[in-house]
């Protein structure tokens, strides 16, 4: 019973957490020919980052030099989470029933809660942004190739399709339990039955 409900979670989880990866290295890699055009170098990037790593340049390329090329990566993966977290908690709303048939609009608590995502989220990338606004290269969110902001975008429904499918698998199990302990209930009363 472990095991049906890790791959149960594997399947809501799995797949944005590798399509939230992949995104992450498509920023360093957009970011990676930002670096590369501004320093006028003409070595590949290699991992997602400069290949002339040198002693000042720890973390494939990222480290002292550009670090807020690193950090808004980073800022655009959280952010993602952060929105994606609301989607996700909206198929959990009814057990049972598909996001679509569940009122979204009277569910209070999940609006309040996402909304106060959205802003906390806001907040975390404006004061990130803000200390970081000084360091040199200032490699920002427009430097952020746009694949990776259609990547981001188009996953969200098929997020709500995938945990929506996942759903229909639970519920047709569920029923299928309810049917076994019906049958079996209804067979045990019927031996042990006083008529």
């Amino acid at each position: 019973d472990v095991s049906r409900h890790l791959i149960h979670g594997a399947m809501r989880f799995g797949p944005t957490s590798a399509v939230v990866l992949a995104v992450f290295a498509c920023c360093l890699f957009g970011l990676c020919e930002s670096v590369l055009l501004d320093g006028g170098l003409t070595s590949a990037c290699t991992y997602y980052g400069p290949a002339n790593v040198s002693a000042g340049r720890n973390w494939t390329g990222w480290g002292t030099s550009y670090t807020k090329g690193l950090r808004t990566a980073q800022l655009v993966c959280c952010t993602m989470l952060a929105v994606y977290a609301i989607p996700l908690s909206a198929t959990f709303l009814h057990r049972t029933l598909p996001v679509w048939k569940c009122k979204l609009h009277t569910q209070y608590l999940w609006m309040a809660v996402s909304v106060l995502i959205l802003v906390l989220q806001f907040l975390y990338v404006l004061v990130s942004d803000t200390i970081d606004k000084d360091s040199k290269p200032n490699y920002g969110w427009s430097n952020i190739p746009w694949y990776a902001y259609v990547i981001a975008v188009i996953w969200i429904p098929i997020l709500v399709l995938l945990n929506e499918g996942a759903k229909m698998i639970y519920k047709k199990r569920f029923t299928l339990l309810q049917k076994r302990a019906r049958l079996l209930f209804d067979t045990k009363l019927g031996m042990h039955s006083p008529v």
